[in-house]
C-alpha cells in the first residue's frame, strides 16, 4: 500500500504545541489520563474526499472510550494549503496527528504511514444511523499503543440549525477537548524532538486539573434566537 504521508517531513518541522479539537461523549472531569490508543485509521473526507481524516480511539486509564477524529490532516494530499491571505501554512489537522501519532508511538506520519494494514472495525454510518463493519486502513504502529492525553471537560450551549445557520439552545452539553498530550515518560511532542526534560506537560496538570471550560452563552427569548455571540474563555493553556 502507497505511503500518503510520504512527502510530509518537512511540514512535520512546523508542528507546534497547540490547543486540539473535540468531541461529544459523558466527559471526565479535566485532567492528564493514561491511555490506550486502540488504534487509529484514516478515510477520506466526507465533505471534501480528496481530503483524509484520521481517528484516533483511545481507552483511558478511568476507562472512558473516546472516538477522536482529526479531520483534514492531508488537504488535496498535502500537509500545507494556503491561509485566506493566501500564505502557505501546514494544516490543523496534520498538526494536531503529527503531535499524537508521535507522543504515542514515537514516529511520525510520514514513518507511520509505511505500516499500514487493513482491518474491518465497527464504524458509524450516517446513512444507515448505526455502526456497519467497515474496512478501513490502520496505522499499524497505533495498534496499542501507549501514552498520556490532557483532556479539557467544556461546557457549551447545545445548538440547533435555523434557516440553514446554526444557533445556541439553552440547553448545555459536554465536549471533551483534546488539549495536549505527552509519551509515557511525560514528554510533549517538541520535548520529544528535543529529547527535552518533561515540563510541559506537569504545567498543563497544574493549571488545568478539575477545571471546567465553561463556554455556556445565557440565550435569551426563544431556543432559536438568531445571533449568540462566539464562546469565550478557557482554562486551556497554549504551548507553543
Amino acid at each position: 500500500m502507497a505511503n500518503i504521508f510520504q512527502n510530509t517531513a518537512a511540514a512535520a518541522k512546523s508542528v507546534t504545541e497547540e490547543t486540539t479539537g473535540g468531541s461529544n461523549f459523558a466527559i471526565p472531569t479535566s485532567g492528564a489520563y493514561e491511555a490506550t490508543l486502540q488504534l487509529c485509521y484514516m478515510r477520506q473526507n466526507a465533505n471534501k474526499p480528496s481530503n483524509t481524516d484520521l481517528y484516533f480511539i483511545f481507552k483511558l486509564s478511568n476507562g472512558f472510550t473516546w472516538n477522536f477524529p482529526v479531520y483534514s490532516v492531508l488537504v488535496n494530499g498535502s500537509a500545507t494549503s494556503p491561509d485566506k491571505d493566501g500564505k502557505i501554512k501546514t494544516n490543523y489537522g496534520f498538526q494536531t496527528a503529527t503531535r499524537l501519532m508521535t507522543t504515542f508511538t514515537g514516529k511520525s506520519l510520514e514513518e507511520a504511514g509505511a505500516n499500514v494494514v487493513s482491518k474491518i472495525i465497527e464504524v458509524y454510518n450516517f446513512d444507515m444511523n448505526k455502526n456497519v463493519p467497515t474496512t478501513v486502513d490502520v496505522f499499524g504502529d497505533t495498534i496499542a499503543a501507549k501514552g498520556i492525553v490532557g483532556l479539557t471537560r467544556k461546557i457549551e450551549n447545545k445548538k440547533a440549525s435555523v434557516d440553514g445557520t446554526w444557533v445556541n439552545l439553552p440547553e448545555r452539553k459536554e465536549v471533551a477537548v483534546l488539549s495536549t498530550s505527552a509519551n509515557l515518560k511525560g514528554q510533549t511532542y517538541t520535548e520529544i524532538l528535543e529529547n527535552a526534560e518533561p515540563v510541559k506537560l506537569k504545567e498543563w496538570i497544574a493549571a488545568n486539573t478539575g477545571k471546567d471550560w465553561n463556554a455556556y452563552q445565557a440565550v435569551a427569548g426563544a431556543a432559536n434566537a438568531p445571533s449568540q455571540p462566539k464562546p469565550t474563555g478557557s482554562s486551556v493553556i497554549n504551548f507553543g
